[in-house]
C-alpha cells in the first residue's frame, strides 16, 4: 500500500508527474500514490509545490510534511507527522469520491430532489 506506519505519523509512497495541466491525486499506482502537478521540476520547485498541495488536501500545515526521499526522482517518501495512516488514506480518497458522487447525483426536475442515477 501507498501509506504505511511510522514512530512519529505515517510515510506516504508518491509517483509524481511534474508540468500537468492541474494538481490532483490520480490514485494507486504500483506500491505508491500517483499525483500530478502543476510546477516543473526545476530547482526544488516541484517538490515544493507538491507538499504544499499536499498540505492543502490533508488540511494540516506544511511543517508537518517532509521530504524524506526522492528529491530528484518521481518516485518520492513523504513524511507526514500526526496522523495515521487511515487518516491519510481517507483524505488521498475524498475528493475523487465527492467527484463521483456529484457525478451521479442529478437534480430530478419532477420532484425537485436530488436522485442517483441508476
Amino acid at each position: 500500500m501507498f501509506v504505511s506506519d511510522s514512530k512519529d505519523g505515517v510515510i506516504l509512497r508518491v509517483q509524481v508527474q511534474p508540468r500537468a495541466s492541474r494538481d490532483e491525486v490520480v490514485g494507486p499506482h504500483d506500491d505508491a500514490l500517483k499525483i500530478r502537478i502543476t510546477a516543473a521540476p526545476v530547482a526544488g520547485a516541484a517538490n515544493k509545490h507538491l507538499l504544499k498541495f499536499l498540505a492543502k488536501r490533508l488540511k494540516i500545515p506544511q511543517s508537518q510534511l517532509s521530504l524524506k526521499s526522492g528529491a530528484t526522482s518521481r518516485a518520492k517518501s513523504i513524511a507526514i507527522e500526526g496522523m495515521s495512516a487511515d487518516e491519510v488514506r481517507v483524505a488521498s480518497y475524498r475528493r475523487a469520491f465527492e467527484r463521483w458522487v456529484r457525478d451521479k447525483v442529478v437534480l430530478d426536475i419532477g420532484t425537485g430532489k436530488d436522485a442517483l442515477l441508476a
